[in-house]
């Protein structure tokens, strides 16, 4: 099963999502903080997808809206799981519906390369995001 997780039901899952996130998530976890994302669950200024299998957390997916005048769009924030292979298509299907009936211009999927050779398939196309680092506000 996939789908959204009801913020009234995270308290059960967050264990084993807290888990998923410890054991492939630090890149993420060096952003965010859980509570961060516990909050933002509940307040629903994040949406928190899982795939399930037998009652066995086997995907978790961290997404968000960005909203403009003009347009919106919905974000996978992170995404990791186990058999992934198995979920990208209904996964992904699922994710897109519902972003198109809230009015998304697009699914917004930044990551790795290797998504770039796994979203292709399903009509993802890159784009170019550059970044700098501004942490050091002067210089000498």
């Amino acid at each position: 099963m996939i789908g959204i997780l009801a913020p009234e039901s995270l308290q059960s899952a967050w264990p084993d999502v807290v888990e998923l996130l410890e054991a492939r998530g630090q890149e993420f976890l060096a952003r965010v903080s859980l509570e961060e994302l516990f909050v933002g669950i509940l307040k629903e200024e994040i949406d928190l997808w899982i795939a399930t299998e037998e009652c066995d957390l086997r995907m978790v997916c961290f997404m968000a809206w960005e909203h403009h005048a003009k347009e919106s769009n919905y974000h996978v924030m992170w995404l990791a799981g186990s058999g992934l292979r198995e979920y990208p298509v209904p996964g992904l299907d699922k994710i897109e519906q519902y972003a198109c009936m809230r009015g998304a211009k697009s699914v917004i999927f930044g990551g790795r390369k290797g998504w770039l050779r796994a979203l292709e398939p399903y009509g993802y196309v890159p784009q170019v995001s550059l970044c700098k680092n501004v942490t050091t506000c002067w210089r000498n």
